[in-house]
């Protein structure tokens, strides 16, 4: 989420333009700052921002954020994962 709300996505950027992928980072934007998952605000707008970007179009797939992110974990594993962490 923290990500999503970083900066627009990419790859909605380029299939539907940026003021769709601003609106996306907008949302996520918003969803962090009810309290992300730590508050029941914040859990709520997440499970809708999920909702709509699982669309039956799938066109609001934020799949530049989703490779970052798969990547970063993966980086994480192979050094160790997190308990490998002082």
């Amino acid at each position: 989420m923290t990500l999503l709300a970083a900066a627009p996505d990419t790859h909605i950027a380029r299939k539907l333009g940026l003021a769709a992928a601003s609106t996306v980072q907008q949302r996520g934007r918003a969803a962090l700052d009810a309290g992300g998952v730590r508050t029941p605000a914040g859990r709520e707008a997440i499970t809708a921002l999920d909702r709509e970007l699982r669309d039956e179009a799938n066109t609001l797939n934020p799949g530049a954020t989703a490779d970052l992110t798969g990547a970063a974990i993966y980086l994480v594993l192979l050094e160790g994962g997190w308990r490998a962490r002082p």
